[in-house]
């Protein structure tokens, strides 16, 4: 079975008083489609009053960081571009990953068309290369960040104590049992006044007899100076007192570590 995506986009009254494609006529239609053909639509996105001619689009850049999909399912190609910029990029950021665009006004599109006149374009795209390297930093960086905001907690890589789990298809932070104990050691060995250098002697050695792998120096410093572990978030900008994670050290342990580290 076939993965798609779907993506409607307006941009605003005065196109649907031109004779344009409505929100609701668009997702009618689209999804009508995926029904017949069986295809199963694993999200859809949408950019609703915002000009086809930008690119850094909301709905458009979270369709990018969906994976594993084939084609892009629209009412019409020009909800997907009005330029050649926009055109050229967009077509760009898909090829690269092999998907493809099925249109419900032009039946027979495809992005893997053999027709000359697609020869300027395909050219321009090649161009666009450092251009595409540039933007995938700050694509993957909006993406987490709405995450962040939208969970309450962090995005991408965790620190060691924690896990992701999918729960309900959607992934989640979760406390990595085997090592909480570990973890939260750390914190209360320097606590009591214990040298890092000891703590760490002493975690490497729990975490060699628990199968682990070992811990260094720095890893356990680190540790100490992450204030996640207490249920903060600091992701860039974004500082949340109360994360939606579970916390393996209250606020009161972790602020008495961070006092004795600043007499350091």
């Amino acid at each position: 079975m076939k993965r798609v995506v779907s993506y409607f986009r307006t941009s605003g009254k005065t196109e649907l008083q031109n004779g344009g494609y409505g929100l609701s006529t668009q997702k009618s239609e689209v999804r009508k489609i995926i029904r017949e053909n069986g295809w199963k639509c694993v999200g859809e996105y949408v950019d609703d009053g915002i000009s086809g001619s930008i690119v850094n689009r909301d709905g458009l850049q979270k369709m990018f960081l969906e994976e594993d999909y084939d084609f892009v399912v629209v009412y019409s190609t020009d909800r997907l571009w009005r330029d050649d910029l926009s055109t050229a990029i967009i077509k760009h950021t898909l090829k690269t990953r092999g998907v493809d665009v099925k249109s419900v006004k032009e039946t027979n599109y495809t992005l893997y068309s053999d027709n000359p006149s697609d020869f300027l374009v395909n050219s321009f795209m090649e161009l666009l290369n450092s251009y595409e390297k540039m933007i995938i930093t700050q694509r993957l960086v909006t993406g987490r960040r709405q995450k962040v905001l939208k969970t309450n907690t962090t995005s991408g890589l965790l620190p060691i104590g924690y896990r992701w789990e999918v729960r309900n298809n959607v992934k989640t932070v979760v406390v990595d049992e085997g090592v909480k104990d570990v973890v939260k050691n750390i914190f209360v060995s320097y606590n009591q006044s214990m040298k890092v250098s000891q703590i760490h002697r002493q975690t490497n050695e729990r975490l060699i007899e628990i199968g682990r792998k070992k811990m260094s120096y720095q890893g356990v410093k680190n540790i100490l100076s992450n204030s996640f572990y207490s249920g903060v978030v600091n992701y860039g900008d974004i500082k949340i007192k109360n994360g939606s994670h579970e916390k393996i050290i209250t606020k009161n342990l972790f602020t008495r570590c961070q006092n004795r580290l600043e007499k350091k």
